[in-house]
């Protein structure tokens, strides 16, 4: 489990580094690179919140193209067989994000995502701690000026077990 978690955090490391190069993206910093939106609410589906989140997300920077965002939001789980929901509960996606771009972003992130008496099957393991550890790596369309918002990604979990498959998840908002 630890080579997974390591391996995890080097992929994280260099696409970080990598993403930070200005000469790999070049973008001038004129006016129009001032985000003048930096709030966001959006529903997400199969992402952090695990089945389905509200969420509220704060831009810290007033430029572009590197930002960083905080997350909060509320969610459910559910264990589904073919007889019915058998467990259910609520969940809390925290996390914070890198991002690089302007109204188009490349999206990396930490985050814990809190889940009181959760027993949920997720790929080839099981959560079944109070919370699990995620990462996020994604893309986002967030206009500097405000509007619409959309995100895809995936989200790994890594829990003190093992670390658990990644899912995708999906999200649409609005940012103002």
């Amino acid at each position: 489990m630890l080579t997974k978690i390591k391996r995890h955090l080097f992929v994280l490391i260099v696409l970080s580094i990598c993403m930070t190069q200005n000469e790999l993206f070049a973008q001038s910093n004129s006016s129009e690179d001032i985000v003048t939106a930096p709030n966001s609410i959006f529903g997400e589906f199969f992402g952090q919140g695990i089945i389905l989140s509200v969420n509220y997300d704060r831009l810290l920077f007033d430029k572009t193209p590197h930002n960083i965002a905080l997350r909060a939001g509320l969610g459910l789980w559910a264990n589904i067989s073919f007889g019915g929901t058998e467990e259910s509960g609520v969940t809390i996606p925290l996390s914070i994000s890198y991002l690089f771009g302007g109204n188009h972003k490349f999206e990396l992130g930490l985050g814990y995502t809190l889940a009181p008496d959760i027993s949920l099957k997720l790929g080839k393991g099981t959560i079944t701690s109070p919370g699990t550890l995620t990462t996020i790596i994604g893309y986002r369309y967030q206009a500097i000026d405000g509007g619409f918002l959309f995100r895809i990604g995936v989200v790994f979990y890594l829990t003190a077990e093992e670390a658990i498959t990644g899912t995708g998840g999906l999200s649409f908002g609005y940012t103002f």
